[in-house]
């Protein structure tokens, strides 16, 4: 199987890499690092090693995110720079790569496919009964449960795999590497799981369920305004269909 670069890499701004950048890149670790060691339940020495490099690793993490988060005078134009660049590529709610972001990496993407003859594909999610949830509960559960479905996304998916709030109640994944029907099938089925679980928000238990279409490049589109309508098309396929998933067709 040919692979691309993977999509979502830390942005560098001249020698800097965005601090929240590299914090997704840190959890996508410890996720993996994480499932191998519940994969290994049977190998006892392999396991305990694999705790202790976790344990480790979240030690790494949590001091150079103290470092990058210590407090300094915003002076210059290069943290200011820096500050603006965050805010104009990541969605302020969530801290997700927005859709302008997910545009750009996607567009990238596809030249490096197209480039090597490859595949890649674009699962596009919506939440269904999410206006109900906002105008029963509020807006500010909404923002809520908004932030917990993007952190459940984000830990879902594979290291190198990216997760993008497009606007609303709607996001999107671009997996890393190609993948046959059989395997997207599979991630699909991952998210609606993790979504579907029930959200605990103060004293309320929400339960939402996504909806989730799926483009391939270049089979159903190869640019990225065409590949992400099919993909938004699938997923209202999904809904009307109640089906959890689609494929565009």
């Amino acid at each position: 199987m040919t692979q691309f670069a993977p999509p979502y890499a830390p942005p560098v701004h001249g020698d800097q890499v965005e601090a929240d950048d590299w914090d997704i890149l840190f959890r996508a670790v410890q996720t993996r690092l994480r499932q191998a060691t519940d994969r290994l339940a049977d190998h006892r020495p392999i396991q305990d090693c694999l705790v202790e490099c976790l344990e480790a690793f979240e030690q790494l993490r949590a001091t150079a995110l103290r470092e990058w988060h210590r407090p300094a005078p915003l002076t210059g134009t290069t943290a200011l720079e820096r500050l603006a660049r965050h805010a104009a590529l990541h969605d302020s709610l969530t801290s997700l790569p927005n859709r302008g972001f997910f545009r750009t990496l996607l567009d990238h993407a596809l030249a490096h496919v197209q480039a090597e003859r490859s595949a890649l594909a674009v699962l596009y999610l919506d939440l269904d009964g999410f206006k109900a949830i906002n105008l029963t509960h509020g807006q500010a559960t909404g923002d809520e449960l908004l932030k917990l479905v993007g952190a459940r996304l984000s830990r879902t998916v594979r290291a190198g795999d990216m997760v993008s709030r497009l606007g609303d109640d709607e996001f999107a994944c671009l997996p890393a590497d190609p993948m046959d029907p059989t395997q997207l099938s599979r991630l699909a089925r991952k998210l609606f799981d993790a979504v579907s679980v029930p959200f605990r928000i103060g004293t309320l238990e929400i339960t939402v369920r996504p909806s989730i279409g799926i483009a391939i490049s270049p089979l159903h589109g190869a640019t990225t305004q065409v590949l992400l309508e099919r993909a938004e098309d699938a997923m209202y396929r999904a809904k009307d269909n109640k089906s959890g998933f689609a494929f565009f067709d």
